[in-house]
């Protein structure tokens, strides 16, 4: 009897305990973030860098118009789609750009966009309220936002989300947003 009843208890405790490893410390999660480089130009004006991760919006809001969302997704190799919706109507335009080539997309002001390159970082979240992931520069009247910009103002960049070039951390020129 005592044997059948050690092998039920055991029976019982295998199936509450979790499968797998059982994390021993909170230790920053990483991951791989897929991020695109694009270059983008507003009514003639100095040309912009921002990267985003894929699936999260760039944004640029000109002076007295509404604001402008870029959101690119990777559809192959060398291409992505991407998405543009302008605040208070929705997705206005949706173009397919390759790598290298500058496109006039659909919005409020002429703006040009160029697909500059997708590549693979580790984000390592460490703020437990999460991370930055977006942050903002004031050029030529215009706020551009994403996880990264460059500007001919200045420029800013989210680390923990982004990968950064270099000095841009040292030279941030407004903080970051959530």
């Amino acid at each position: 009897m005592v044997p059948t009843v050690i092998a039920a208890l055991l029976a019982v405790v295998s199936a509450v305990r979790p499968s797998g490893p059982v994390p021993i410390s909170k230790a920053p999660a990483s991951r791989h973030v897929l991020v695109i480089e694009l270059r983008l130009v507003v009514e003639d004006g100095s040309p912009v860098t921002v990267r985003v991760r894929e699936g999260d919006p760039a944004s640029v809001t000109p002076a007295g118009k509404p604001k402008i969302s870029l959101t690119p997704t990777l559809v192959e190799s060398g291409v992505v789609q991407l998405t543009v919706a302008v605040e208070g109507q929705g997705t206005t335009d949706s173009v397919r750009l390759e790598q290298g080539v500058s496109v006039k997309v659909e919005a409020p002001v002429p703006l040009q966009v160029e697909f500059v390159r997708a590549t693979t970082a580790d984000a390592v979240i460490k703020d437990p309220q999460g991370p930055c992931t977006e942050c903002c520069v004031l050029c030529e009247g215009k706020l551009w936002c994403a996880c990264l910009v460059q500007t001919a103002c200045g420029d800013c960049c989210c680390p923990d989300t982004c990968p950064c070039s270099p000095g841009i951390r040292e030279r941030a020129t407004v903080r970051p947003v959530r």
